[in-house]
């Protein structure tokens, strides 16, 4: 079976075992529209479609050897811009978690999560907090490809490796965001993928595998912990927080599919269409960011709808939910019920492109951007993942990608002039 099939099936099986889930509803939320449903299973019939016509061949010449995954592991890790990043990301992580651990102890646990994403807190300045998120939300993505690849694939734990581990548990730490976690699960689960349409074997691979995670839930639990500021190493804690820790991880995945829904049902008339906006929300706060920055009254159009779906709504009879509304919210209220297929075309033909030039080209920036694409097809339950620091790491990738390529053709030119 070929990587891209993996892909596809990994894709459909998750969003159906959520859909199933949803139906069964087991913390006894409130149900959702037929019409809703109907949407869900358009946008993963979008998807599909988009994958598997219009997305391109995946070149299946390099299938025979899973080298090239450690080449370009390599290439990352010992990559000097990429060692230098790693090492000052860890210093303005530390610093932000001392300063955020002192406005805990001072002021206590209501403000925590305010503290995390707002300025006046932690962050004095709208300056300090766009430089942080800008630098920092990234780069921590390519620290959890490293630290994934490194026990997936036993390319084994080097100072960089470890380095990469402790900024992942710092990002974690400050705030209590277990986006992080779920990053390291869903890139786990492409380089399994990859790891079974290599052909790498199994080999110790289930131990690795269970190994793995234990970690992340670990990790997802003493997330539950820091957010709620309790102590993680108390008997009693970490059973309630096991049990916190679970019922979150349900409620957010098929919580989103009632926040959708009540978005649709009260939201229509406020939002109206944006006509590829929402969509591309993170584009227009590059764009428009740095002009507020200086005094430009331009505010990016996700601070409307963001304001807006932060609020918390009941998604059950004593249940508050906020935030995340799937990424079908954005398409929804781009184009309405055909923004879902349009986005959903466009976002499985981009994710099978993306794949295609990886399997193709063995560079280290499509290695990147097919774990980000599959992480954010995966997302989607929740949110459209790709606020202004996704694109700005993604577009600098590409920047340094092409500046490559005319650094190479230039040399080339010059070898043949010689010749």
């Amino acid at each position: 079976m070929s990587i891209s099939t993996y892909w596809l099936r990994s894709f459909v099986a998750f969003w159906l075992l959520l859909l199933i889930v949803s139906i069964l509803n087991p913390f006894d939320l409130y149900e959702v529209s037929i019409g809703t449903y109907m949407l869900l299973l358009a946008f993963i019939s979008a998807y599909c479609f988009g994958f598997l016509f219009f997305g391109g061949k995946v070149n299946r010449r390099k299938l025979y050897s899973g080298n090239h995954l450690y080449d370009s592991y390599c290439r990352i890790v010992n990559n000097p811009i990429f060692r230098v990043l790693v090492v000052v990301l860890f210093f303005v992580l530390l610093y932000y978690n001392l300063r955020y651990s002192d406005f805990i102890q001072n002021e206590g646990v209501v403000d925590a999560r305010r503290a995390r994403f707002f300025s006046g807190y932690v962050f004095q300045r709208t300056l300090e907090a766009f430089v942080f998120s800008y630098f920092s939300e990234f780069l921590v993505f390519v620290c959890s490809i490293v630290v994934v690849a490194g026990i997936m694939f036993n390319f084994g734990f080097s100072k960089i490796w470890i380095l990469a581990l402790i900024n992942c548990v710092l990002y974690l730490r400050f705030g209590g965001s277990r986006n992080v976690v779920l990053e390291l699960g869903f890139i786990a689960w492409f380089f399994l993928i990859l790891r079974k349409g290599f052909g790498l074997g199994n080999k110790k691979i289930v131990l690795r595998i269970i190994l793995f995670a234990a970690i992340s839930y670990a990790l997802s639990v003493y997330g539950t912990a820091v957010r709620y500021y309790v102590n993680v190493f108390d008997e009693f804690d970490i059973v309630e927080l096991t049990k916190i820790t679970t019922e979150h991880l349900v409620v957010y995945f098929v919580g989103s599919f009632r926040a959708f829904d009540y978005a649709r049902r009260f939201y229509t008339d406020t939002l109206g269409y944006g006509f590829g906006i929402y969509t591309l929300y993170g584009l227009d706060e590059i764009i428009k960011w740095p002009l507020v920055l200086i005094g430009v009254n331009l505010a990016p159009h996700s601070i409307v709808w963001g304001e807006l779906i932060g609020s918390p709504i009941y998604i059950g009879s004593s249940m508050l939910f906020n935030a995340l509304y799937t990424a079908l919210f954005n398409f929804y209220f781009d184009f309405g019920a055909w923004g879902v297929l349009w986005w959903g075309i466009i976002l499985g033909m981009i994710s099978r492109r993306v794949l295609s030039l990886y399997l193709s080209t063995e560079h280290p920036v499509w290695f990147i951007l097919a774990s980000f694409a599959f992480y954010l097809a995966m997302y989607t339950p929740l949110s459209l993942k790709l606020p202004g620091p996704i694109w700005f790491g993604i577009l600098l990738l590409l920047l340094m990608k092409i500046i490559s390529m005319i650094s190479f053709g230039s040399k080339s030119h010059a070898l043949k002039g010689v010749g």
